[in-house]
């Protein structure tokens, strides 16, 4: 009787996605023997969707997830398959950009639980957006948390994203071991990071060790697994191969070097580099703000040293820094596109756009690109996010006399330099046929399946191809899909999960869609579109905040390093004690 009432349902609202990175999210759903139901949801992240479209960003579609509260009534509405927990693995936006606009819209998120320098991340951003803050609760690598009869355990895995998360989620049926699903996230099996925690391989096999179960999912990271990808250099390799760019270009006084904001243990590059070149750091963006204030409330002062803390005109006229090196926010160039398709018809719109973009079309306010500056692009420039929004941002810098030097991607421009200066933060072929040789140690291949994720088809279906390899069963999924998962293996529900419409964000300026009754910085217009990118209906508009800076944490105080000093509690659901921290 049990067993016919008790069931694991495994859904992706989004993340598997036909040609587009981005929109990750999963529900996990657990009904035991005496018919209670619980569910936890992993990550809520945005689409990058496809440039030239009206909509800067996509979410998936959590209505009947989340509760909403009635416009009319003024009471939430308690949604028909209610989240219970929300688990975030880390800070890139393809995994927490959608939890913002999610709340703009009027829902009520769940009780968050992820790490700690996560965990201030999404504070300072809704303290940012005069938001107040979720709640949100602290994990700790391999301790459980409990949800009913969802048993959750977080781990650390090694990712470009400081303290990134992987999760066991493991159910009870009697209370015993039902099933488990393993998500990664996003990840890598180095044991070592430049900053914060590292992925611990002798704990990570212990714990699936010592908390089995007859089934395992493994739901892998398949960006980066195919074949054709680069090799990994390692971190000193990179430090070297972009120090050697900067001595080749020594004349030039001013380096430029785009980042993807949150990826910090990419920016220690830039870090290294620096105390190689004997100068300082300027960070210029409020992308990168958000992340430098999370960093000094977890303790993480690895590079203070080379950080420069005062202003950018105090930066620009310090004669004691000769070499001007800026970290900036655009390296998948946000903000060109809408500029490219609103500049004709509303040329003074004040439409958001990153540092590295403001250089290029010469619009920042500080800086102007010349034979003096070399860009150092190592992000690599992923075509199917930026479409040609990289190769037009790097004409706009060499038009302007700038050296342009970037990690290859497959497209050749006559007017660029390529060199490898980064590596991928996702695991890659040979790695992860090493780390499922270890995990085939500890976990029978009878007992387990792969599910691949996050990344194209291309990429899942190179994942699953390197599975057959090593005689590893696998599954290829979609987005909708709905699968009952139990000791014997996974099952396709008969009823799949509708997911052809999505949440959009269309930001709106004046003079754009002949509106003239908004204020100069603009608004967020959220719609219901279909999965091809058609509007089916509005559903409401959020005025943005008026962007000054971010001065505050969500306790009112001022970020600085005094209060930086002082804070030993924050206002959050537990307390939670900072302490110094070296590598791990």
């Amino acid at each position: 009787m049990a067993q016919q009432k008790s069931k694991t349902i495994l859904t992706f609202i989004g993340g598997l996605n036909k040609d587009k990175i981005g929109a990750n999210c999963q529900v996990i759903e657990h009904t035991n023997e005496k018919d209670q139901t619980k569910r936890v949801m992993i990550d809520l992240g945005s689409l990058f969707v496809p440039y030239g479209s009206e909509f800067s960003i996509v979410y998936p579609n959590i209505d009947k997830y989340f509760q909403k509260r009635d416009s009319k009534q003024n009471e939430p509405q308690k949604a028909p398959k209610q989240v219970d927990a929300l688990f975030i693995t880390h800070t890139h936006q393809d995994h927490i950009g959608a939890l913002i606009d999610i709340v703009k819209m009027g829902y009520k998120l769940p009780p968050i639980y992820t790490s700690e320098y996560t965990a201030h991340c999404i504070r300072l951003s809704f303290a940012k957006e005069a938001m107040i803050s979720p709640e949100i609760i602290r994990t700790k690598d391999y301790h459980e948390v409990k949800i009913g009869d969802i048993e959750v355990t977080p781990f650390y895995v090694s990712h470009s994203a400081v303290d990134a998360l992987g999760f066991m989620v493991r159910t009870f049926v009697d209370n015993k071991p039902h099933v488990r699903v393993v998500d990664y996230g996003d990840f890598l099996t180095t044991p070592e990071m430049p900053i914060g925690h590292a992925m611990d391989q002798k704990a990570h096999l212990k714990m699936l060790k010592d908390k089995p179960a007859p089934m395992t999912i493994f739901e892998i990271d398949s960006t980066s697994t195919s074949s054709s990808g680069l090799k990994r250099l390692g971190l000193e390799k990179c430090v070297e191969n972009t120090n050697a760019v900067c001595k080749k270009y020594d004349e030039r006084n001013f380096i430029i070097s785009p980042v993807i904001a949150y990826s910090w243990n990419n920016i220690a590059i830039d870090f290294e580099n620096a105390r190689l070149l004997g100068t300082k750091v300027f960070f210029d963006g409020q992308g990168l703000k958000i992340p430098l204030n999370a960093m000094k409330l977890c303790g993480y002062d690895k590079y203070n040293d080379v950080i420069y803390h005062g202003n950018i005109q105090e930066y620009m006229s310090d004669k004691s820094i000769k070499k001007k090196y800026f970290v900036d926010t655009g390296a998948f160039f946000q903000g060109l596109d809408e500029y490219n398709n609103n500049i004709s018809d509303t040329p003074t719109s004040q439409i958001w756009m990153s540092s590295f973009v403001k250089m290029a079309l010469g619009l920042h306010p500080d800086i102007q690109l010349s034979s003096d500056y070399l860009v150092l692009a190592r992000q690599r420039d992923i075509v199917a996010v930026t479409g040609d929004c990289g190769r037009t941002a790097y004409q706009l810098c060499a038009s302007q006399g700038a050296k342009v030097v970037t990690t290859p991607n497959g497209m050749d421009q006559s007017y660029i330099e390529t060199l490898q200066m980064q590596d991928s933060g996702h695991i890659n072929a040979q790695e992860l046929k090493d780390w499922m040789e270890d995990i085939k140690t500890v976990v029978d291949t009878q007992k387990m399946m792969i599910l691949p994720i996050h990344g194209s088809n291309e990429q899942r279906l190179a994942t699953k191809d390197l599975m057959q390899d090593i005689d590893i069963s696998s599954y290829f999924a979609s987005n909708g899909d709905n699968f009952i998962l139990s000791p014997k293996g996974i099952a396709p529900a008969q009823d799949k999960e509708d997911i052809s419409t999505f949440f959009a964000l269309k930001k709106i300026y004046p003079g754009m869609d002949g509106r003239t009754d908004i204020a100069p910085e603009g608004i967020n217009q959220y719609c219901l579109i279909d999965k091809d990118y058609n509007l089916i209906e509005k559903i409401t508009e959020v005025a943005n905040t008026k962007q000054t800076g971010h001065k505050t944490h969500t306790s009112g105080k001022q970020i600085d390093e005094k209060t930086i000093n002082e804070l030993d509690e924050l206002p959050i659901f537990e307390k939670i004690k900072r302490k110094k921290r070296g590598r791990s």
